[in-house]
């Protein structure tokens, strides 16, 4: 990496030929950041496997002189690269375009969590100005596993735990970069918190990296370690200190879910999230006649420039006086019914809930029936009419 063909080739051959089980990726390569379009050919080939990617931070291709020049790159730099690698891969749509890659990152997301409210409060922008853009922080948060790497314990854990599924964390110990000493201590910090149940901590420490990657279980070492009696986190073996595991590995049926059922508390997250991918289609109903139903593209002029709307129109009978139809409207499909035609005159309200809250469009548009040809004006609450242009697809 950043030369992406040929990263691509080698990802080929360490998969294919080397069986590997994932590759290693740091945050942005020779200041190619991570969710970059050039690097597509890569995601395409890890897709495509539905590899395991790691994500490790790496210096920033830039820095302020004179700003933290005496602080290590770990103790700021790293959380910082994390999170901008990040945010760039949901602005660019990587887990939208590539769903099938298994990315984890590191050290409990470093800012995610935190930016994560804000972001959303902006994304809303993003895709009122492009609807086919899904730019849904939440959503990437959901669908990565994350590392608890680092001082996650006592603060991140808390925070991240809000926003993502349990079955998402991994233990990790960030050695040999960070001493064992600390590494003990961090891990001690994770078996005695009271954020996490028993049966998570087992999850956390085992049975997720289990499910994520069933081969692990075959590795005698990692099954007893798993399997000793529950002590101390520090454990001497052969004259040598050794992080111990939690003792209690996945019962095989669990092992064996590819998508691990989420907490209880997730679910609303989830059923959102379903619905949001319902809401993204735009087709016609299968009652309606194909021979009375038309798709228009309209370009409304708003204030914050141009939005395009896809529109279908769906008339009730030949008589062609009334109609229904839907319309993508940042990204959410509304339904709308009772428009009236007189002559070439529709009019009609599109109603849809956008993450703003529930929004009323009153549009009339005339339709050159020749050429298939649109103008009109639209009009929502508090705001001028806004003029539109579009045509028959």
């Amino acid at each position: 990496m950043p030369w992406a063909e040929a990263s691509a080739e080698e990802a080929r051959r360490a998969l294919d030929e080397l069986k590997a089980d994932g590759v290693g990726l740091t945050t942005n390569h020779h200041g190619v950041y991570l969710g970059d379009p050039r690097l597509d050919p890569v995601m395409r080939e890890l897709d495509g496997r539905g590899a395991m990617a790691i994500v490790h931070p790496t210096a920033p291709p830039v820095s302020v002189p004179g700003a933290c020049e005496g602080l290590s790159l770990p103790a700021f730099e790293y959380f910082v690269e994390t999170t901008r690698a990040f945010t760039n891969m949901v602005l660019e749509d990587t887990f939208v375009k590539f769903p099938n890659i298994r990315w984890v990152m590191p050290h409990a997301g470093a800012f995610v969590s935190v930016l994560a409210d804000r972001f959303e409060s902006f994304a809303f922008m993003l895709r009122f100005a492009d609807p086919d853009r899904r730019v849904d922080y939440m959503d990437a948060m959901s669908h990565v596993y994350y590392d608890l790497a680092g001082f996650s314990e006592p603060k991140q854990l808390a925070d991240l735990l809000r926003n993502v599924p349990d079955t998402h964390l991994l233990y990790g110990s960030d050695t040999p970069y960070t001493p064992i000493e600390a590494v003990l201590g961090q891990a001690r910090a994770l078996e005695e918190t009271d954020k996490l149940t028993e049966e998570q901590k087992r999850m956390a420490f085992t049975g997720n990296a289990l499910a994520v990657n069933p081969k692990l279980a075959g590795i005698p070492a990692l099954a007893r370690a798993a399997s000793e009696p529950a002590g101390n986190v520090a454990v001497k073996r052969d004259g040598r200190w050794h992080v111990r595991l939690l003792r209690d590995l996945f019962p095989r049926r669990h092992v064996a879910v590819r998508v691990p059922v989420p907490p209880h508390e997730a679910a609303p997250r989830i059923a959102g999230a379903v619905r949001d991918a319902a809401a993204a289609r735009l087709a016609p109903d299968p009652c309606d006649d194909p021979a009375l139903t038309a798709r228009y593209d309209v370009r409304l002029n708003s204030p914050v420039g141009v939005i395009a709307i896809p529109v279908i129109v769906s008339y009730d009978d030949m008589t062609r006086t009334s109609f229904h139809g839907k319309a993508k409207v940042m990204g959410i499909v509304a339904s709308y019914r009772d428009g009236v035609r007189d002559g070439t005159r529709h009019s009609f309200d599109i109603r849809v809930r956008l993450p703003f809250g529930p929004l009323t469009v009153h549009l009339d548009a005339d339709v050159s029936e020749p050429d298939g040809s649109v103008t009109g004006t639209a009009v929502a609450p508090h705001r001028r009419p806004m003029a539109f242009t579009g045509r028959r697809l």
